[in-house]
């Protein structure tokens, strides 16, 4: 089993896209069951990390991202295997341009 942890970043992004959803839509309730569904998906990467595909961008990036998707967002992790641990670096809504945002 894998222990997962959350960057700064990837925290931030949940933040943004909660506020956006509860002020710039007006719905709080939706905004909430989102980052719960979030948080929850991003959680059962500890059992199979593994399990997800290879992000592969068009440049080679420092370190080898994965993706799962939740709704209209993608959770983009990299796994420390060394250390049994899945990193949470962003959580990216998937019809941004997502090359410019993953580095």
């Amino acid at each position: 089993m894998y222990t997962i942890k959350f960057l700064q970043t990837a925290l931030d992004d949940l933040k943004e896209i909660a506020l956006y959803i509860s002020k710039e839509l007006s719905n709080p309730e939706a905004a909430y069951k989102l980052t719960e569904t979030i948080i929850q998906k991003a959680n059962t990467l500890s059992d199979f990390p593994y399990g997800r595909p290879v992000y592969n961008p068009l440049k080679k990036l420092e370190k080898e991202y994965r993706s799962i998707f939740v709704n209209n967002y993608t959770i983009f992790y990299w796994i420390e295997e060394k250390r049994k641990r899945v990193i949470i670096a962003r959580i990216i809504y998937s019809k941004r341009n997502i090359e410019k945002i993953i580095k």
